[in-house]
């Protein structure tokens, strides 16, 4: 691998220079080499300038460098970017592997991604257990947005009473940066 390059590559992506960041990842080894870190800032690069294809593939690639260890994280990004381009079943596949990793940090990531992905495919049920997981996952800080998606799914299951106390709890959680006009919107269609 070509150190100089991948440093230049890291500052550009530091800068916000993704574009450029992009290309010196991809030139920065050949593809015969496996460098989970060089793979992963590309993906997260290509995502960044819309290419979720090709993150998708970037991520995957990244995968294959067992000694990375971000695996959980790798599985997440991929299955965003399935998702971005409409593969919602290899989303879920991705999202369930990183769910999986024991290892794996912000696991509330995975399960926001999974529930959404499973509406997609109108597993409703599904998407609400994900959802859900989001919610309780202390290591979320935003877990009203989660708690809002879930009251979503009660009420297109019929459960209206739990999509109350789901959206009120949302309420109660909510930050500056949670739509709270949203929040209530979907209280008033439950109620």
């Amino acid at each position: 691998m070509n150190v100089d390059l991948f440093e230049r590559a890291r500052n550009a992506y530091r800068t916000g220079d993704f574009a450029s960041a992009a290309q010196l990842f991809e030139a920065c080894k050949d593809a015969s080499e496996v460098s989970g870190e060089v793979d992963h800032l590309r993906g997260n690069a290509l995502m960044k300038l819309g290419y979720p294809r090709d993150a998708a593939q970037a991520y995957a690639r990244a995968l294959e460098d067992a000694a990375y260890g971000k695996r959980g994280a790798l599985l997440t990004n991929e299955g965003k970017a399935l998702a971005a381009v409409g593969d919602a079943e290899g989303a879920v596949r991705c999202f369930t592997q990183a769910l999986d990793d024991g290892s794996y940090a912000t696991p509330y990531k995975a399960y926001l991604g999974l529930g959404r992905a499973q509406l997609e495919l109108g597993h409703i049920a599904e998407a609400g257990t994900a959802f859900r997981q989001a919610a309780i996952d202390g290591a979320n800080p935003a877990p009203a947005s989660a708690l809002a998606l879930l009251g979503g799914c009660f009420v297109k299951l019929g459960r209206a009473q739990d999509a109350i106390e789901s959206y009120r709890t949302a309420l109660d959680f909510a930050t500056p940066r949670d739509d709270v006009h949203s929040i209530n919107a979907g209280l008033g269609e439950a109620l």
